[in-house]
């Protein structure tokens, strides 16, 4: 994510809009290139620049008020205390056990989650559904869904060993389609 794509998230969340983001955000810049400070074009808006990221992390589970979930991969620690910000989930065992898994910031305009998997990032997505955000309704917690860059379609990534069906369309075990 470059810095003038970032800015551009920003402005949008000061102008009312919903931001969900999840695991490793703003950790490259537009060139592929590590940035000293991990997340730093978005510091200001999720409240801090990450100070680890465990990308091969095992998988971990995760308790929410009311759903509980699994970090499908890495994760990034979130700081303990963030200005401004309410935890909405904790990491339930492993070394981070206790630490914040999910968090959400300026009345719940911003919602960020430590890690990936539709068990944890779908009742975030519900959460913020209910200040308009639409999402898809995805039942399975290994299929992973994003918009294609050109916003006009989506991406289906099937990460299970069993075909699932997404919005009417079959994605196979292990494969993906767009």
């Amino acid at each position: 994510m470059g810095d003038s794509e970032a800015a551009r998230v920003t402005e949008a969340a000061a102008a009312g809009a919903v931001v969900f983001a999840c695991g490793a955000n703003a950790f490259l810049d537009e060139c592929g290139v590590y940035r000293e400070k991990l997340g730093a074009p978005l510091a200001s808006l999720l409240g801090f620049t990450v100070s680890d990221h465990s990308p091969r992390r095992e998988p971990g589970q995760i308790d929410g008020a009311g759903w509980q979930g699994t970090s499908l991969a890495g994760a990034v620690q979130i700081p303990a205390d963030v200005p401004g910000a309410t935890v909405l989930a904790r990491f339930t065992a492993g070394s981070w056990a206790g630490q914040p898994a999910a968090r959400e910031r300026l009345g719940g305009k911003v919602i960020y989650s430590a890690t990936a998997g539709s068990s944890v990032c779908y009742p975030l997505l519900c959460r913020a559904a209910t200040t308009g955000v639409a999402s898809i309704d995805n039942p399975y917690e290994d299929v992973g869904s994003s918009l294609d860059l050109t916003g006009r379609g989506r991406w289906y990534f099937n990460h299970g060993s069993e075909e699932r069906i997404i919005d009417g369309i079959a994605v196979k075990a292990g494969d993906y389609m767009g």
